[in-house]
């Protein structure tokens, strides 16, 4: 049989059953001890198992492996004082247990006895209790009791002399078969880890993400393959990441983001499939540019799942990742393959090919067959224009470009406008903003072109619609009496508001009309701060020839205190896009950028 220190450097290395072997060997002996101490086997119980709890979080800081025995037994008497400090004032006895008897009489029999037990036990000193307590419980030896409570053999042996000098045999025998009737559940090894588990989980629950992480951390020091320990370690310092990514006033940790990482790939190694774990590895494989591994573990999540619309949507992503690293054929594949899945609805699968896998069509030489199959779904839609009709000809537009057929995508722009005059969309202020960006795609057309005439008439129709936009948003907040209901209207006008501007001023951009992208940027930055729209506001200075106006608005990123931004600029993104953007290769070893951005990755 292993000694206690062998079991103890087990546990340390990771055997997860080496600690179930010390609760197995002790656990009637810490029972025992703690019945004597509290003389009431219910608390008794509790306060063994908890004792065992705080052992197996704090095993690792035991400095003798070889003192375990006395060690539990220190931290058993610990708690039952302090159950006994909680019990103090209160002016009832101990309750002690209610044994099932076949019969009203034999249960009142058997409180009465179990009340003369207490009694008797009661009168003796502490050591004399433990030591009874102990040696009729499952007839533990002297030698062993000796060797728990930490004293020698020979003065067990007297504490049991005494005790039993103390109680008249007839009693001893009494005392003899009531212990040996509290049993201890068969599941009591495997409830002291599951109590651990439980505060973990409630930490969790209450999105108290420290006390979580360091509930659970305990027990994976411990038990390092403990699957749901790990997991739910895992979620804590997610959880503790995106609390300090929304909190601006909280300092930026990269350590912790790392850490996340690694904890949710433990978790993952040892089998944690659900989608909260794999989704939340994906987004910090997204944030830290790491797209194979994001596309890989999506693409496993979809084999292995059993959820149909949770599959096609991880499959769809995994297309996007492997677009971001240039596996164009491998992204086909796996979008093919989400389109293949059975009950995903026309909109499901029509809205999976817009924006993030028209690159994967067009790079390998599909883009014919894109439009052929979305074609096809949009010739199926019902009712009024809604954003899946926008986003069709969006892209479709897009993609007709990318093939060299220019013209066929003015006149795809064109046909949607008629569209949106002729039919009533229930929203006129996704009108609107779809007015704008399909303006903003014309311009973009046009300016590659060098159609300049058409361009002017274009902006000219572009700037209208805004005018159209603000008159309507002014408009609709004067008729609209009830505060709250005002402010609502004046957020919705505004948000969208913001996605016209910013379309619109990419389209500025790439048409070469600088002066109405900064103004439009400019807007969009008044209405809502983000960090890409500083960094293409930069970047349209830099193509303007206004180095100071883009150092300037770098500095303005960097000073900004809106959390998302500050995100934007913590997770490395800004210092990424200036390495990555055309613009900024001349300033990118510019002592003056440097200083602002940070050294290049």
């Amino acid at each position: 049989m292993q000694g206690d220190a062998a079991l103890v450097a087990a546990n340390r290395r990771g055997d997860t059953k080496a600690f179930s072997l010390l609760v197995d060997r002790y656990r009637y002996a810490v029972f025992g001890l703690c019945l004597g101490h509290t003389q009431d086997p219910d608390v008794a119980e509790d306060m063994a198992q908890e004792a065992f709890v705080k052992a197996f979080l704090r095993l690792p800081d035991l400095a003798d492996p070889g003192r375990f025995a006395p060690w539990v037994k220190q931290i058993a008497v610990n708690e039952c004082r302090m159950w006994h400090r909680r019990r103090a004032g209160e002016r009832t006895a101990p309750a002690g247990v209610e044994l099932v008897h076949e019969s009203p009489e034999e249960n009142l029999l058997a409180r009465e006895t179990h009340r003369r037990i207490l009694s008797a036990l009661g009168r003796l000193n502490e050591g004399q209790q433990q030591i009874v307590s102990l040696f009729y419980l499952e007839d533990m030896a002297l030698k062993q009791i000796a060797a728990f409570l930490d004293i020698s053999p020979q003065t067990a042996n007297q504490r049991l002399y005494r005790a039993r000098t103390r109680l008249k045999e007839e009693m001893m025998s009494m005392v003899k078969d009531s212990l040996q009737q509290q049993q201890l559940p068969d599941d009591f090894t495997a409830a002291v880890v599951a109590k651990s588990l439980e505060r973990g989980r409630q930490w969790l629950d209450e999105r108290r993400w420290p006390e979580a992480k360091a509930e659970f951390r305990k027990i994976t020091a411990a038990l390092p393959d403990h699957l749901d320990a790990q997991r739910g370690l895992a979620l804590a310092l997610d959880g503790q990441v995106n609390t300090m990514l929304a909190e601006s006033e909280v300092e930026n940790d990269d350590k912790l983001v790392q850490e996340a990482v690694a904890a949710l790939e433990e978790a993952y190694r040892l089998g944690a499939r659900d989608w909260e774990t794999v989704w939340n590895l994906a987004g910090f494989y997204e944030t830290l540019k790491r797209d194979t591994e994001r596309s890989v573990l999506l693409e496993a999540y979809a084999d292995e799942g059993d959820d149909g619309e949770k599959a096609f949507f991880a499959l769809v992503r995994a297309a996007w990742s492997s677009k971001r690293v240039g596996d164009h054929e491998r992204g086909y594949a796996l979008h093919q393959r989400a389109l293949s899945l059975p009950g995903r609805s026309l909109q499901e699968r029509l809205r999976s090919y817009f924006a993030g896998v028209i690159p994967i069509y067009a790079h390998a030489d599909k883009a014919d067959q894109w439009l052929q199959q979305t074609a096809e779904l949009y010739g199926q839609l019902q009712g009024p224009l809604s954003l899946d009709h926008y986003m069709y000809y969006r892209d479709t537009c897009s993609v007709l470009v990318r093939c060299g057929r220019s013209e066929q995508a003015l006149e795809e722009g064109h046909a949607y406008l008629g569209l949106l005059d002729s039919q009533v969309v229930d929203d006129p202020i996704q009108r609107r903003w779809w007015i704008s960006d399909t303006w903003a795609q014309i311009i973009r057309i046009q300016g590659a072109e060098g159609a300049r005439e058409e361009l002017q008439a274009a902006q000219q129709q572009a700037a209208a619609n805004i005018a159209a936009y603000e008159a309507e948003w002014e408009a609709a907040e004067e008729s609209e009496a009830d505060t709250e209901k005002r402010q609502q209207v004046h957020q919705n006008y505004r948000r969208f508001a913001g996605y016209a501007a910013i379309n619109l001023a990419l389209a500025y951009h790439k048409a070469g009309l600088y002066e109405e992208a900064v103004e439009l940027f400019e807007r969009k930055l008044s209405m809502y701060e983000k960090g890409t729209c500083y960094m293409q506001l930069a970047a349209v200075y830099m193509d303007k020839g206004d180095r100071q106006g883009a150092l300037d608005t770098l500095r303005r990123l960097h000073q900004s205190a809106v959390t998302s931004v500050e995100s934007f600029v913590f997770l490395g993104q800004a210092r990424a896009w200036f390495n990555g953007a055309g613009e900024f290769e001349s300033v990118r070893q510019d002592p003056e950028f440097v200083a602002v951005v940070g050294q290049q990755d």
